[in-house]
């Protein structure tokens, strides 16, 4: 409702509107547009601002029909893969804690500390996780410092479990939508 009333329409006598015993209504005359027309030079914008809005509304409403079921999911893909990886994983963690055990959680967190150390920041977007980065985060676990203050790098076998549990995470990425692709099940792990 645009909260606008026009009082000096030019009504057109050939067109009735209502007809009643004692009265006889006539619907407004309109332009090649269909704009209504009006005597008063307020009114006659008004009514071209009222067919401007419908016009705007008329064009929302085609384009939503026209918006399909496809294209929101393409939308909501763009939307999932500007999210961020990490924050992702930390939220599986928290997730796993509940029903794992205390040590296969611990080696998930040690896993997105890893991850993070290798990404030097906090913030991965999904769009970012691609073959390149997997190879490489792959390289940065057979050659990772071990926890706390022990000396060395992690075992091979150790290497291989903490790949198992990222590639764990990609699985869940795509089955949620997060990757297009199922980058796990084309990445190689490490042999323990």
């Amino acid at each position: 409702y645009l909260n606008r009333i026009i009082t000096t329409p030019i009504w057109d006598k050939t067109r009735t509107a209502r007809t009643t015993e004692t009265k006889k209504t006539y619907k407004p005359k309109r332009d090649a547009n269909g704009i209504i027309q009006c005597r008063s030079t307020a009114d006659q914008e008004v009514c071209i601002y009222a067919d401007n809005v419908r016009k705007l509304r008329q064009r929302e409403f085609d384009n939503h029909a026209l918006y399909t079921d496809r294209e929101e999911e393409l939308a909501e893909q763009q939307q999932k893969s500007q999210c961020n990886f990490i924050e992702y994983f930390e939220k599986l963690i928290s997730d796993r804690q509940k029903k794992a055990s205390y040590s296969i959680t611990v080696n998930w967190k040690r896993v997105c500390e890893l991850f993070k150390k290798f990404a030097k920041t906090d913030i991965v977007a999904f769009s970012q996780i691609n073959m390149k980065l997997i190879e490489d985060f792959k390289k940065f676990l057979l050659e990772a410092p071990r926890d706390g203050n022990k000396k060395g790098e992690i075992s091979q076998n150790t290497a291989a479990n903490y790949f198992g549990t990222f590639k764990t995470v990609l699985k869940k990425a795509f089955v949620d939508g997060y990757l297009t692709i199922d980058l796990s099940a084309k990445t190689k792990g490490i042999r323990g």
